[in-house]
């Protein structure tokens, strides 16, 4: 049975413009089972006059010609696809008790069920592997697990952080093994691009004494130079570093914006040392960055450059402090730092304690020291728990929580008569179509065990049944032969029941006819007070009122 999707570009049509062929593709029941895309864009059904301006574009499908017309203008581009998907919110046919069943309804319904397993296979993934041939986005905090070569507790999950933008991770186009910051054996000299690095990995053989040495550099306890083959020692590398923190000027701390000397704080006149405003409430900075709110302690204006955006166009805080460094110009500085206020650090310090209060780990869940809402994470079972009227309480699924849940969308019904006419019938509807991780087995079972041919199946089990679409009769299997059951060809129509049949049960018209046949009461001439007698001589009950009967007390009619 073909029943696949159709891919066809705009040119690939039946000769008429934007009319397309799904023939010898698939076939449906109804114009809505056909879908239509164009250029990945779900285009709209309609029973009607297509609306030519519409968009999306409308479209119609005629089921007996087995094309689809697409509304609006002509097509000079872009890539359509017809797909079906079957409607089971209804069986196509349902039957009553006492109804016959035809093969028509039977293949219909068993039609319908055929190729919605066939539209769910071509679109899912079987659990022993397949290809997807569209994109695949996990969802909200979905992660993919990988149990290893063995079976066993250990597995890894491979996640993401929460992206703030679109990502992209490319693989490159080689094979090899994934580097991790955790890594610490992996990479090999075959990995590394730089040709000394290269070399260098596959190549040393000095120790880490040697290595720390650098054979063949000097060692100098001198002035420092900038020289590439001279390695100063611990000394001369303090000399040189005290001597610079000497001629950078060092610190110099001030109470306020408004407590700046009045001469260059800096012991060369320059740029360098760094002044500390303790605090710098009211400074007011522009839109450029620059302020000119600060003061000399002998009232010169002192300008302040290079405040970042966060600072711009706003007036700092009381309580906030402020690291400046000095510059080659009098009383211009330019801004280092921002320092919380003591009360903001404060808080911070509370927060963090607070937080440390009420989250905990461990392998066992907290027995003591427990308030509403405290936050407790059980590394032995990796479960996140939440502190709740006097218990811990889980606040993900377990992975064995996960895997009995399923993901559901649509529905699907169906309905059945396999038993005698005078049976009930047996209907089920609603479920769920996507709920096949809990139920393939069922839908597997009955393909196996019902079959519709024209001969028996081969090997069957105890209890199959098969529809024998030749003589259009139901049968089962009792363990070595396949028998009829009842069926509308294993009642007899004969009014003079002359078969004598011990097999076969009369229809109702038949045993109608039988009885009515028999004539075996003349009331011709009944009345009220009749009476019922057999006539002798015609060989037939009589009814009438003219004849007289006495019963006599051991004795007889007369």
């Amino acid at each position: 049975m073909a029943h696949v999707t159709v891919t066809k570009t705009y040119s690939q049509n039946t000769g008429t413009a934007n009319t397309f062929s799904y023939s010898g593709s698939f076939d449906v029941f109804l114009a809505t089972e056909v879908f239509v895309s164009l250029d990945d864009v779900a285009l709209t059904y309609t029973a009607g006059t297509i609306n030519e301006s519409a968009s999306p574009r409308e479209y119609s499908v005629d089921v007996v010609a087995k094309t689809v017309h697409i509304g609006g203008a002509n097509l000079s581009s872009g890539n359509l696809i017809l797909r079906p998907i079957t409607n089971v919110d209804s069986a196509k046919a349902t039957y009553s008790a006492g109804s016959s069943i035809s093969s028509g309804d039977l293949n219909n319904n068993q039609t319908q069920v055929l190729r919605k397993l066939k539209e769910l296979r071509d679109n899912t993934i079987d659990a022993s592997g397949g290809t997807m041939t569209g994109d695949l986005t996990m969802g909200e905090d979905q992660t993919i697990i990988f149990e290893g070569a063995t079976d066993d507790a250990y597995e890894t999950t491979l996640t993401v952080t929460d992206p703030t933008a679109d990502r992209t991770i490319t693989l490159p186009n080689v094979s090899g093994t994934v580097v991790t910051t955790g890594d610490t054996s992996t990479v090999t000299a075959t990995m590394i691009e730089d040709a000394q690095l290269k070399d260098l990995a596959g190549n040393l053989t000095s120790t880490a004494t040697e290595l720390n040495q650098l054979d063949g550099k000097t060692i100098s306890s001198g002035s420092l130079s900038n020289s590439a083959t001279t390695i100063p020692t611990s000394s001369a590398v303090n000399s040189w570093v005290i001597n610079l923190l000497t001629a950078l000027g060092g610190f110099l701390a001030i109470s306020n914006e408004v407590s700046f000397p009045n001469a260059n704080p800096d012991p060369e006149d320059d740029a360098g040392t760094v002044v500390s405003i303790g605090d710098c409430g009211g400074v007011v900075v522009n839109g450029s960055g620059v302020s000119t709110t600060g003061r000399t302690v002998g009232g010169s204006t002192v300008t302040i450059t290079g405040f970042p955006s966060s600072f711009q166009s706003t007036t700092l805080p009381d309580g906030m402090g402020l690291l400046v460094q000095t510059t080659s110009t009098l009383n211009t500085y330019t801004y280092h730092k921002g320092i919380l206020k003591d009360a903001d650090i404060v808080g911070i310090s509370d927060s963090v304690n607070s937080f440390n209060q009420r989250y905990r780990f461990g392998s066992t869940d907290p027995s003591s020291d427990n308030d509403q809402g405290d936050l407790f994470f059980n590394t032995s079972t990796n479960l996140f728990k939440v502190y709740d009227d006097g218990g811990w309480i889980k606040t993900v699924p377990s992975d064995a929580d996960l895997s009995n849940i399923a993901i559901v969308a649509g529905d699907l019904g169906w309905s059945d008569d396999l038993g005698s006419i005078t049976e009930s019938l047996t209907t089920a509807d609603g479920g769920d179509i996507n709920t096949v991780a809990d139920n393939i087995a069922a839908v597997k079972r009955y393909a196996d065990e019902y079959t519709i041919a024209s001969s028996a199946p081969g090997s069957p089990s105890e209890g199959d049944l098969w529809y024998d679409s030749t003589n259009n009769v139901l049968k089962y299997y009792n363990g070595s032969a396949f028998v009829e059951t009842f069926s509308s060809t294993s009642i007899l129509d004969e009014d003079n029941m002359a078969s004598n049949s011990a097999t076969q049960v009369p229809s109702q018209q038949s045993v109608k006819a039988y009885v009515d046949s028999l004539a075996w009461l003349n009331q011709s001439s009944k009345a009220d007070d009749s009476v019922i007698y057999w006539d002798n001589s015609a060989s037939t009950f009589k009814a009438d009122a003219t004849t007289t009967s006495t019963i006599v007390d051991g004795g007889s009619y007369t």
